[in-house]
């Protein structure tokens, strides 16, 4: 029983080609980012002002 523990925790701590691979593309994904272009198409689609906040019940009642 303890050598399947003691297997168990090796096989955890050893890597292995495709976790390396995850680890690859999740850093290049986390390295993303939105262009400036984008941006400024978001920011300009945005409203000049916000709404006024209304009761929940309104809000829902106005849908």
């Amino acid at each position: 029983m303890d050598d399947k523990k003691k297997n168990h925790k090796l096989e955890d701590t050893s890597t292995s080609p495709i976790w390396d691979k995850i680890n690859d593309e999740a850093e290049m994904l986390r390295s993303r980012t939105t262009p400036v272009y984008m941006k400024q198409r978001i920011m300009d689609a945005l409203p000049e002002a916000p709404e006024p906040s209304k009761p929940w019940y309104k809000r829902v009642l106005d849908k």
